[in-house]
């Protein structure tokens, strides 16, 4: 579990210093995305190298946070009686859906 931390870590990392460099560096290529465009005909092209630059860092910081295990163990400690339990109401509704929706063809098949 370490070892997977460490790489979703190091990518997120990775890729916030590539963010951060296209903001930096003005590389053309970053603003050709359609989003980006869109982006930058409501703010302009220094909102967009903006963004980009604390999307970089947020993505950098978020990296370290998860390869050092601070939010595996917060995430965990907060959260797993709810998370069950949700889920296992969502399973539960999800069975009674589907046996609504499928049940009488499963009957005429049978």
């Amino acid at each position: 579990m370490i070892n997977e931390e460490h790489f979703v870590g190091a990518v997120a990392v990775v890729l916030g210093m590539a963010t951060l460099a296209a903001a930096a560096l003005n590389w053309e290529w970053c603003y050709r995305l359609t989003k980006i465009r869109w982006i930058e005909a409501c703010c302009g092209r220094l909102g967009v190298r903006l963004m980009l630059a604390l999307l970089g860092i947020a993505l950098i910081v978020l990296g370290c946070a998860i390869a050092a295990g601070f939010l595996r163990h917060r995430v965990a400690a907060s959260s797993s009686h709810r998370v069950s339990a949700a889920s296992q109401r969502f399973a539960t509704a999800s069975l009674a859906h589907r046996n609504w929706r499928f049940g009488p063809l499963c009957r005429i098949a049978s």
